[in-house]
């Protein structure tokens, strides 16, 4: 009876040790779903509805990061997992959604836009005369000469097409290796581009006041006339609903057919649109500095701002971007902010960097302190090793002796 139990006991005498769990190398991301709260107005504030009437959304301001120069471009992956911005002083820099720095990449001129592909894998940015492709770590993957300034720059969902506007006049359109497939004169500066699925479209707006769609052989299949330099362009995937925001403060709503009108005017320049992925929802950003978004008829479901530097001056809202189904969004400001809000009680999934494991090298080495993401969780539970605990089974055998011991003597 005795050594049934010494062999249960010891058998079962076994502990995980967190000492041997694999990690990962530091370049790994990791999709966890942890939601951060940073207290602060981050210089603006923020309410519901608006002149527009209609219906009505509340939003939190999850963080503010303040970068060293002009934010002049932001984008979101879809999921609203990481936050790419371009900045005036050429870097290229990526968040997760926790509003922690990931990587920031000088690009050796300034960033005039940024793009990001579904996956989060590939992303562009326009920056000086070159567009250039970076991926998921930071590294950069190839460059581009455009030979003239680029003022626009989009990646098709995909990441399989990217397209960049020159101030020349000319749209160039690149494979996912850098390859040109097309270079397309326009005659007036492009400002602005946005890629669909697969690159079969490309929207592109120019100084001149067009809007344009061309698909995937590079022939226009119509053009709008906005009537006033396009600063900005954003359509779904498809290609079934374009926005635009222009100079003269009008946001344009067009069909796949290019018919629609302005649905809404600012006070100011409309610097920056982003449409939600079914054209359901449209962020836009104004000169005048504030950000707003609405519904896919232009009615204006909530608003932030003034956007101001520290010293209470007026700043420009510079890039706005959505999550897919508009649950998040970002704006970048020349006030050298960015800023991430959520319009709902779900927590945004959070692109984390996993850190090496640190193994002691001895045995009087301090034991290192592991903190895990709850998406981490799991991944640290498949790596833990079955270590012997040889300390927990001595104790048990001496327990097993003295129950036999103690039998003994009740027997006699």
């Amino acid at each position: 009876m005795c050594l049934i139990t010494l062999c249960l006991i010891t058998g079962m005498g076994q502990a995980h040790n967190l000492d041997n769990a694999t990690g990962t190398s530091q370049d790994a991301v990791q999709v966890g779903t942890k939601l951060y709260l940073h207290a602060g107005d981050g210089g603006g504030t923020t309410s519901a509805g608006g002149s527009g009437g209609g219906g009505s959304c509340n939003a939190v301001l999850l963080w503010t990061a303040t970068l060293p120069d002009t934010v002049t471009a932001v984008d979101m992956r879809p999921d609203g997992a990481v936050v790419v911005a371009g900045t005036a002083d050429g870097n290229v820099t990526l968040f997760n959604s926790s509003g922690t720095t990931l990587w920031a990449v000088p690009s050796g001129g300034p960033v005039s836009a940024v793009g990001i592909a579904d996956d989060g894998n590939s992303i562009v940015a326009g920056t000086g005369d070159r567009l250039m492709m970076l991926d998921a770590a930071g590294r950069i993957v190839w460059t581009v000469d455009a030979r003239s300034r680029v003022l626009g720059a989009g990646i098709s969902p995909d990441g399989d097409r990217c397209a960049a506007g020159t101030v020349a006049g000319d749209l160039l359109v690149t494979d996912n290796r850098g390859g040109i497939l097309q270079e397309i004169p326009f005659g007036s500066a492009v400002n602005t581009v946005a890629a669909g699925s697969d690159g079969a479209l490309i929207a592109a707006g120019t100084e001149n006041g067009t809007i344009r769609l061309l698909d995937a052989e590079g022939d226009v299949l119509w053009t709008h006339d906005a009537g006033s330099p396009v600063l900005s362009v954003s359509m779904t995937g498809d290609g079934i609903v374009i926005g635009a925001g222009t100079g003269d403060g009008a946001v344009v709503m067009l069909d796949g057919e290019g018919q629609g009108d302005p649905v809404w005017t600012a006070a100011s320049a409309a610097n920056t649109v982003h449409l939600d992925a079914d054209g359901s929802a449209l962020g836009a950003g104004t000169g005048g500095g504030y950000a707003y978004l609405m519904d896919g008829t232009g009615i204006k479901t909530w608003q932030y701002g003034r956007m101001k530097t520290l010293d209470g001056e007026n700043r420009a809202v510079t890039g706005i971007a959505l999550s897919s189904s508009a649950d998040y969004l970002v704006i970048g400001s020349d006030n050298r902010n960015v800023y991430y809000f959520a319009f709902t009680s779900r927590l945004p999934p959070t692109v984390m960097k996993e850190t090496e494991p640190v193994n002691p090298s001895s045995a009087e080495a301090a034991p290192a302190v592991t903190r895990t993401s709850p998406a981490s969780v799991g991944a640290v539970a498949e790596a833990l090793t079955p270590q012997e605990a040889p300390g927990f089974c001595v104790a048990a055998c001496l327990g097993a002796v003295a129950i036999a011991a103690a039998s003994r003597r009740k027997g006699r």
